[in-house]
């Protein structure tokens, strides 16, 4: 039996390693895509976030509240910059 169970944990190793790099690998061909106008929105985006909830979590409600809602705007914009360069090729 403790044989069988050491075949099942080492089958199921496999296949989520398999699994990891074939995420890995979608990972890397969709970072591919992106451009540097994408990079800095999404990055923009992400820390606009942190710092709402570093804010929130600091007591300044008010101001997270007014950071948080900075995000989708700036993901509205990203997109809209998207759509503009796709219209001009």
């Amino acid at each position: 039996m403790f044989n069988i169970y050491n075949l099942i944990l080492e089958q199921n190793s496999n296949i989520n390693s398999l699994d990891n790099i074939l995420i890995i690998i979608k990972i890397n061909t969709m970072l591919k895509k992106l451009s540097k106008t994408d990079v800095i929105m999404l990055f923009l985006a992400f820390s606009t976030l942190i710092l709402s909830e570093i804010m929130w979590f600091n007591g300044e409600t008010d101001g997270a509240l007014f950071l948080g809602l900075w995000v989708p705007s700036i993901l509205a914009f990203a997109i809209y910059l998207k759509l503009i360069k796709i219209d001009n090729k």
